[in-house]
Formats: C-alpha cells, structure tokens, sequence
C-alpha cells in the first residue's frame, strides 16, 4: 500500500474547495451565466467584477489541478495492473452518471472514469507522456475552436435565453422529480458527445501530464524548493498575460458569441496550465512553512476523501438552490457569501469523518466495489 503524498492531498483539497468558486454559479444560476457574462439584458458592476476577477484567478485552474492529479493517481496504482485499475474507472464512470443524473448534470465524474480508460492505456504503454500530452491537449483545444465557428450563435438558450427559457429551466431544477433526471440525462447525453469530440482529449493531455510529473518526481517534492518558486515566478505572470487577453476581447465583443465565447476561452485554455501549475508550484515551493498550518490540516483532510467532499458540495448546493427554491435568486457577488459556509461543511465533515475512518464514505465505497469487481478479497 502507498504511503500517502501529504503534498499532494493538501493541493488535492486547495483544488476541490476551490472548484466550488466556479461551481456555485452552475448550481445557482441559468446555464447561460457560466458561458456569457451578458446573457441577460442588464449586468451590474458588481457581477462584471466578479466575473472577471473568477475567470482570471479560478476558471479552469481548480479543475486542470484536479484533473492532473487523477492523472497521477493512474500512475501511481499503474502497477495494481488491469485487473485493478479498469474497473475502477468503470465504477468512478458509474457513480458519476448516478451523480449527474439524480443530483446535478455539472458532474464531471463520469468523465474521468470514461477518459480514464484512454489515459490509463498510454500512461501503461508508453515511457515518455509529454509530447503525447501535449497533442492531446492541443488537438482539444483545437476542435473547441473548429467547434466553435459553427453558427449556434446569439439566438442559442445556451447563450442569450429568453424569459422563458429562465423560468423552464428553474422550474424544473425546483421541481425535481422525473422532469429533472429526463432533463439530466439529456444535458449529460450532450456532454459527452462534447467529451468524445473535444473535450475529452484535454482531459487526456491533463491527467498524462499528471501521470508524467509524479513518474519525474515533480509532484512527489523531489525537486529543490527554489526550483518550484522560481518557476511559480514564472508561470504566473506569463499566464496572467495571457489570461488579460483573453479578458480583453471579452470586454472589446461583449456580445459576440463567437469572440467572446469561442476565442476567449481559447485563449483562456492556454493561460489555464500555466496558472494551474503555478499554484501547485507555489505550495511546493513554501511547503517546509506551511506544512503544519491548521488550514493546510483542513486542505489535507478535504484532500484525502476528495470525492466525499466533490458530492457533499452537489448535496449541499442542491439543497440550497433546489429545494430551498433560492435558484436564480442572487447574483454572482452575493453567491460569494455562501462560499465560507460550503467550505466549513466541507472541512468540518472531513475532520469529523477521518478521526473515526481511515477513508472517506464514498472512497470506501469505490474501493470495496473495485476489489469486488476485480475478483479480490
């Protein structure tokens, strides 16, 4: 059995509770507040401000260091073998379509147990990742932008809804029922055409990229704490660059679906790597000083059931929005306020839960079904 990387859980845990600051919009507002800062006909300083200040610092950056770190779980049980490692991807691919499909479509589980499969091939075959890391990355990124010439334009509900569109939309996520999981599984059967065209190949360069910094010891701390800081001194402000062009265009073509959704978050791709590994950078890099501070006990715990703590936020955030019928009722400034609260029933459950049990409810799960399927006591 592995000794835990405590690092690793520690930037495991800054990653999920950090991915909420993106997913509470998902959870709180249409389907078009995620896409398009102006999707309604008025926008308040307040929400154009933090929705830059989000998509500079967060989109995308919590779920590249998450991904990434799936990436280097593959490796680090590549040696469990087949036998092992497809099952349970198969059973993570399982409880992601349960997940999407009952609770909330935003899943990305059943992702990463379906690229996971593709992942793990290479990552079992083949000696050097980067360079097939990087196609795949690219080749992603490329079919979102080939995807995105395509015309589906300013009169998509995706983009610009109506009225009507809104009130369908919260009326069935409040309303629940057999009406929610027929709408769920739609958006899920959608997503993943996305994942099989487009997506899923950057999911596969991350999680390879991933696999490859833990198999040269970069993820494991081997590297000197300078070198990690030095690279964070160059990542950041490289990424930032990067990250204001895209912001830029956004603000030059508000309203273009093509300049400020297509070009944007192309660009905005390219910043993600350098931003994401310049956080993981700075933890290594300060990790002797911070290493027995109480927040990053809290990131550690959060960081060891990160998939109890994945869902406990869906069945938090559900609640809240659902069945409290607060969906649509705030705007993106005042979601903020129910971060705090998120996290502290996050950290509080995961410190509670790990004094008594070694795994999280949902890792011991995924664990036992795994060595079930696997034929292994």
């Amino acid at each position: 059995m592995h000794k835990r990387i405590e690092v690793l859980d520690s930037v495991r845990g800054f990653a999920i509770l950090g991915i909420l600051l993106l997913n509470i919009s998902s959870f709180a507002l249409p389907y078009a507040a995620y896409m398009n800062l102006f999707y309604q006909d008025s926008v308040s300083f307040s929400d154009v401000v933090t929705w830059s200040v989000l998509n500079a610092f967060t989109q995308g950056k919590f779920l590249f260091i998450l991904t990434l770190l799936f990436g280097a779980s593959l490796e680090l049980l590549r040696q469990r073998g087949r036998d092992w490692n497809i099952p349970r991807l198969l059973i993570l691919a399982v409880i992601g379509l349960l997940h999407g499909a009952l609770l909330w479509d935003g899943d990305i589980l059943l992702a990463y147990g379906i690229v996971g499969l593709l992942a793990w091939h290479f990552i079992n075959t083949r000696q050097k990742l980067f360079s097939t890391a990087a196609t795949c990355y690219l080749f992603g990124l490329m079919m979102f932008y080939l995807l995105g010439l395509f015309p589906l334009g300013e009169n998509n509900s995706f983009w610009q809804p109506t009225q009507e569109d809104i009130f369908h939309e919260s009326y069935w996520k409040t309303y629940g029922g057999l009406l929610a999981i027929e709408h769920r599984i739609r958006q899920i059967s959608g997503a993943m055409i996305l994942v099989v065209v487009q997506y899923g190949w950057q999911i596969v360069g991350v999680m390879l990229c991933g696999a490859m910094l833990l198999r040269n010891g970069w993820l494991k701390g081997k590297f000197s704490r300078r070198h990690y800081r030095r690279l964070a001194l160059c990542l950041l402000p490289a990424g930032m660059v990067i990250q204001c062009i895209a912001l830029s265009i956004q603000y030059l073509y508000p309203y273009s679906y093509y300049a400020s959704w297509t070009v944007r978050y192309t660009i905005t791709e390219l910043a993600t790597p350098l931003l994401a590994l310049a956080y993981i950078a700075l933890i290594y890099g300060f990790w002797p000083a911070i290493a027995h501070w109480k927040v990053t006990f809290w990131l550690r715990q959060v960081g060891k059931m990160a998939l109890s703590s994945y869902l406990l936020q869906t069945l938090i955030c559900t609640t809240l929005f659902y069945r409290f019928e607060l969906f649509g009722q705030f705007s993106r400034l005042e979601l903020m306020a129910f971060i705090p609260f998120i996290w502290a029933l996050n950290i509080g459950f995961a410190c509670w839960w790990l004094k008594h049990y070694s795994q999280g409810p949902m890792e011991k799960l995924w664990r036992s079904l795994t060595a079930k399927l696997a034929g292994k006591v």
